[in-house]
């Protein structure tokens, strides 16, 4: 019994550890390797946006990968979903539970606040930028005058 109590606080350890490397210094979210693709991509075809832009409704704030805007004419909101993390069917472990619930609970502030919300799978942006980046310029041209 002692020998599983220590392995347990062991692995509990090692899961802080393991998630503190997921903060930047300031306590805000990293950026990991679609956000980075996204990011470059927006960069490099000069639209603006700001990432992890977040949004307080009803007593409860979400923060969002990244809105798109550029003030005036355009306004939405992109979400980035890691294939495992935030997967939808079949069994789910509880960290994908808690993510579920999440992005359910985000898609309804934007809906409710009439924010158009673009969620992008991992193997989407990694295998498919094209399809991405149509669906960017699609939403941008959707809401120009």
């Amino acid at each position: 019994m002692e020998h599983n109590t220590y392995s347990h606080k062991k692995k509990r350890k090692t899961l802080k550890k393991q998630l503190k490397g997921y903060k930047n210094k300031d306590g805000s979210q990293k950026e990991n390797k679609i956000e980075h693709k996204i990011r470059l991509f927006l960069e490099n075809e000069g639209i603006y946006y700001i990432q992890e832009y977040g949004i307080t409704y009803k007593k409860k704030y979400k923060s969002y990968d990244f809105c798109i805007t550029d003030g005036l004419n355009y306004f939405f909101l992109i979400e980035a979903d890691g294939d495992f993390w935030h997967k939808t069917e079949g069994e789910l472990n509880k960290i994908q539970k808690k993510n579920r619930k999440n992005d359910l609970l985000k898609d309804k502030i934007a809906k409710e606040m009439g924010i158009p919300l673009i969620r992008l799978k991992e193997s989407e942006i990694k295998y498919q930028m094209g399809n991405v980046k149509q669906k960017i310029y699609d939403e941008i041209n959707r809401q120009k005058p």
